[in-house]
């Protein structure tokens, strides 16, 4: 499930800025895509890890989904 927290527009185009949860957010668009992780465990997204200070870059219509790392897994 996702949540959507605010939308931004200017001359840079749109930006959403949207909460995933883990495991429950599959997400393809039309627009490049731009993740980053708050607080929490470490995911895997698209077969990536994805841990604090760390950002992953998607292009248009890729599809991903965040998942728990397995126990062991350090990004």
């Amino acid at each position: 499930m996702s949540q959507s927290i605010r939308v931004f527009d200017g001359r840079f185009g749109r930006l959403k800025l949207i909460e995933v949860k883990t495991g429950l957010a599959v997400a393809e668009s039309a627009e490049p895509q731009v993740l980053y992780k708050l607080h929490g465990a470490d995911l895997t997204v698209a077969g990536m890890n994805l841990a604090r200070e760390q950002i992953l870059f998607f292009n248009p219509g890729t599809a991903w989904e965040a998942k728990p790392q397995a126990d062991g897994e350090r990004s």
